[in-house]
């Protein structure tokens, strides 16, 4: 099971925006909440504090590696992982909420393991099916030493109980839990989450769901929903593969200023070209400048709606809508649903 990734891959791979912005920013809150600068935690990246507040905006491998080292940097409660602000399936992006919409639990993972990575975990995860269940094995793809590494591993197996608690709506124990690192001093927090065995000083960090759990159906299991957030998250993880073409730049450029979205003639400015030669490139891309401000309006309005308690009136204006009539007939054309229609499923 193993994988081995070469330094040029894994340099590679750590300057992908592969990590959601939502998440960084809730990791800068909690940080900040026991007194640590956020100026000191963003020390050494990249990252542009607007950014932590753009709907769809994602952060770089590498960048979040680096916050978990100034994080570390800091006296930390032994239980920091586990006493965030509380799971809520907006952490997952997209692809938490393809899972929610799935009708079994084995039918939910199978979408995690095609599109865990839009989640932007700091770890590789393999998921393995045998006779008595599943087992989701988390390996150190990124090479991270051992105190950001557990902190890593506590960040994302905390997640696991809560998560198959709000897809099926009960609890759903594991059979057990391994760990590659020694027993830590905070055990408690791991009893009260895991609930279950676990065993510590193994050869990897392994998470295991027996067999009969899987076939337990969801309690927001929608058929149509499914097939709109898969779409996306297929998108996602095309973007977060795709290498710099000028689509992806035109896509960044519009996500970064969501309540602004431009015209071509303002974008092609922007990328100091002329607006014939802006959609010259595109079509020599198979794409427009109008099929990506569709795209990224349409992943800003599902974000609104499924995130926040803006009115369709205040969406329609921050997408640029001249009538929130409009903006209905567009939704409706992108999803086959109402705006309200799909928000009443949040």
């Amino acid at each position: 099971m193993a994988k081995i990734m070469t330094r040029g891959r894994l340099n590679s791979r750590l300057a992908t925006l592969g990590v959601p912005a939502r998440n960084i920013k809730t990791l800068l809150d909690q940080a900040q909440a026991l007194g640590i600068d956020p100026v000191e935690m963003l020390a050494g990246t990249e990252i542009d504090e607007a950014a932590l507040t753009t709907p769809g905006g994602r952060i770089s491998y590498a960048d979040h590696i680096t916050l978990h080292r100034n994080l570390l940097q800091h006296s930390l409660p032994a239980d920091f992982a586990f006493a965030g602000p509380g799971f809520s399936i907006a952490s997952y992006g997209m692809l938490g909420y393809a899972m929610m919409s799935s009708p079994t639990l084995d039918q939910a993972i199978q979408i995690a393991v095609k599109y865990y990575r839009t989640a932007g975990p700091l770890c590789g995860l393999f998921f393995d099916w045998h006779s008595e269940g599943l087992s989701i094995t988390a390996e150190n793809t990124f090479d991270l030493e051992a105190g950001p590494l557990r902190l890593v591993i506590e960040e994302i197996f905390s997640t696991f109980p809560a998560l198959l608690r709000l897809l099926v709506g009960r609890e759903v124990p594991a059979r057990h839990v391994d760990f590659s690192y020694p027993r830590p001093a905070h055990l408690l927090s791991y009893r009260e989450t895991f609930n279950c065995p676990m065993r510590f000083d193994q050869p990897v960090c392994r998470f295991e769901i027996d067999a009969s759990a899987l076939a337990l159906p969801l309690v927001q299991a929608d058929a149509d929903s499914a097939v709109l957030f898969e779409r996306s998250c297929q998108e996602l993880l095309a973007e977060i593969d795709r290498d710099d073409s000028l689509t992806n730049q035109v896509r960044h450029f519009l996500l970064a200023s969501p309540g602004n979205l431009v015209n071509a003639d303002r974008a092609a400015r922007h990328f100091r070209m002329g607006t014939r030669t802006l959609r010259r490139r595109l079509a020599m891309e198979q794409t427009s400048y109008q099929a990506i401000l569709d795209e990224v309006r349409r992943r800003i309005a599902i974000d609104y709606l499924s995130t926040t308690a803006l009115s369709t009136q205040e969406i329609a204006e921050l997408l640029g809508f001249s009538e929130a009539t409009n903006f209905r007939r567009a939704f409706l054309r992108w999803t086959q649903r109402t705006p309200a229609s799909y928000r009443a499923r949040f």
